[in-house]
């Protein structure tokens, strides 16, 4: 067998438990129970419940830990062996919290886990410990082969013999507040395929060089810390790697790393340009660039990464960007682009999202973008952009129509006006519009009525009028964040718009907004010529962090239930004749 068949073969194994463990972080990728038909062991069962009673599960997630269950096997979150009965993997991971905050999971991680002695894989992924220090009998957790505590709220220093669980194959603990430095003894854990310890702001000293010694590592995390000093020549020893995420004074050694996917050098602030051998990675599908301090021009030569789908980068653009035809995701936030250049990005068809805020590009609104038609964000802030955007070159506003996958529009601080047209048409998977700072005018948009997954809304700072219209509180039943500030809205705050949680009869009618915008979180209605009463019903958004009714003409009461609005951070009711 040659070589580089004998190469090939190892990474595609690796690859293959990759592949294995990352089914354990899915929460097994088949179903939240399992298929098991074993009955599990009463012990194993005691060591369940007894974890149960130290953890802090506020959603009753648990619901199915009960001591009336008798087979743990057929719990929720629990994978057990299907013909021994033993626990295998546990999955007490909670997904980005977003709106969810109630369903993390706190507490305490009991001693009983040691009990679990066939515990292979541990996920905790994604909840609030309090930054409590991982807890020492972890370490004797021989059998571990996958452990997650990536924001989990974890904290202090990593226990010393932590280093010694030499069958892990991965472990994540990016996102928390980890302090002190990496010993050398990491370079023990030689089974490794994926190590993240990104974003421990505490995390210091200098990256040891034994790191390199983990040479069947796949993906490998670390920025995002206060490691000081260079980073390890070493690493250049890891010649499997493909994911590398460092910050640092870059080695040379970085070029061997021929097999690289994923690669992000970003807030390194080198001074210096892209060295050229990078421009050799043919392999390269990610590559972050952004928050340095590249000098020189861009070489033609970026052209040649013809397998990139995600770039991200600072520094002087090269019109050869447009030749990257499997680009799906680009962002070149924060440059000097101007409109010609922009232009050859129209050649980029296959992109879902695309990011260019804060940079010089000027004039209407272009028409290259027509070319983007699978575009699902787009990310136009802080440009000098005019005329209105709705109104391509002249076309019908219905040429928005070219993008009917939108999820996420930006187009905040530009210099764009006039009306949002209602043939507009809709855009049934929007999530996000930001119209902030710019000087449209006219009614409220009514094209608005078609995007009932909208979750924020800002048309601030613009010059919108009339009254804010009613059926708000029906048609964006998913509403969190709505700024309609410095506007020229007038008239009075509709109840409908206040997501009510009991039934109004209005007109002969009966609404039911109980699951409207009860879980709204922001509202911002400052600097308007609003007028007449604060409904009491926006005391029932029970989610509610902040609230700004000032600079109106409301008269009347301030609410008197706004006291028991818990979730309130901040309200602002001044300048208006309130009694």
């Amino acid at each position: 067998m040659s070589l580089k068949l004998f190469v090939i073969i190892d990474i595609d194994t690796k690859l293959e438990n990759l592949k294995q463990v990352q089914g354990c972080k899915k929460g097994l990728g088949r179903a939240v129970f399992t298929s098991s038909q074993a009955q599990c062991l009463p012990s194993k069962r005691e060591a369940l419940l007894k974890m149960k009673h130290h953890l802090s599960d506020t959603s009753n997630r648990l619901a199915s830990w009960s001591p009336y269950g008798i087979n743990c096997c057929n719990w929720e979150f629990v994978v057990c062996n299907n013909i021994t009965g033993h626990i295998l993997e546990l999955h007490l991971t909670t997904p980005p919290p977003f709106l969810h905050e109630t369903s993390i999971f706190g507490g305490e991680l009991h001693s009983s886990t040691l009990d679990l002695k066939d515990l292979n894989c541990l996920d905790l992924s994604g909840n609030d410990f309090g930054y409590m220090q991982i807890p020492t009998f972890l370490v004797s957790m021989a059998s571990l082969r996958y452990l997650n505590l990536s924001h989990a709220g974890f904290g202090g220093s990593i226990p010393h013999h932590f280093w010694n669980l030499s069958n892990l194959i991965y472990l994540d603990l990016g996102g928390n507040l980890f302090e002190g430095s990496i010993p050398h003894q990491i370079g023990s854990l030689s089974n490794l395929i994926h190590l993240d310890l990104r974003s421990n702001y505490y995390l210091n000293g200098s990256i040891p060089h034994q790191i390199g010694n983990l040479s069947n590592l796949l993906h490998l995390g670390l920025g995002g810390n206060s490691f000081n000093g260079s980073i390890p020549q070493e690493i250049g020893n890891l010649s499997n790697l493909n994911y590398l995420q460092v910050e640092g004074s870059i080695p040379n050694g970085i070029q061997n790393l021929t097999l690289l996917q994923h690669l992000d050098l970003s807030q390194n602030l080198f001074n210096s340009s892209i060295p050229n051998w990078l421009y050799s990675f043919s392999h390269l599908k990610s590559l972050i660039l952004s928050d340095n301090s590249l000098v020189g021009t861009i070489s033609s030569n970026i052209g040649n990464l013809t397998s990139l789908v995600t770039l991200d980068l600072s520094g002087p653009i090269h019109s050869s960007l447009g030749n990257l035809a499997s680009l799906k995701h680009l962002d070149l936030s924060n440059n000097a682009i101007n409109e010609e250049l922009a232009s050859s990005l129209g050649n980029l068809t296959s992109l879902i999202s695309l990011c260019l805020w804060d940079n010089a590009i000027h004039g209407a609104f272009a028409s290259w973008l027509e070319n983007l038609t699978s575009l699902m964000l787009l990310d136009l802030t802080n440009n000098q952009l005019n005329g209105n955007p709705f109104e391509i070159i002249g076309k019908a506003p219905n040429c928005w129509m070219t993008w009917p996958y939108l999820k996420i529009v930006n187009l905040e601080n530009n210099h764009f006006t006039g009306i949002l047209n209602i043939s507009m048409g809709s855009f049934p998977w929007l999530i996000m519009l930001n119209l902030r700072v710019n000087n449209f005018f006219g009614n409220f948009p009514t094209f608005l009525k078609n995007t009932s997954n909208l979750i924020f809304l800002d048309l601030g700072k613009n010059q919108f009028l009339k009254r804010i219209p009613t059926w708000i509180g029906q048609k964006l039943s998913n509403l969190k964040i709505l700024v309609l500030r410095s506007n020229k809205f007038c008239g009075p705050i509709l109840r409908q718009i206040c997501g009510m949680i009991k039934e109004l009869l209005l007109k002969g009618r009966v609404y039911d907004y109980s699951t409207t915008l009860g879980l709204i979180a922001n509202v911002d209605f400052s600097c308007n010529e609003l007028s007449g009463v604060i409904p009491t019903e926006i005391t029932a958004l029970k989610r509610l962090h902040f609230s700004n009714f000032s600079n109106n003409h409301f008269i009347g009461q301030i609410p008197q239930n706004i006291d028991n609005m818990k979730s309130l951070e901040s309200g602002f009711f001044k300048k208006s004749s309130f009694r």
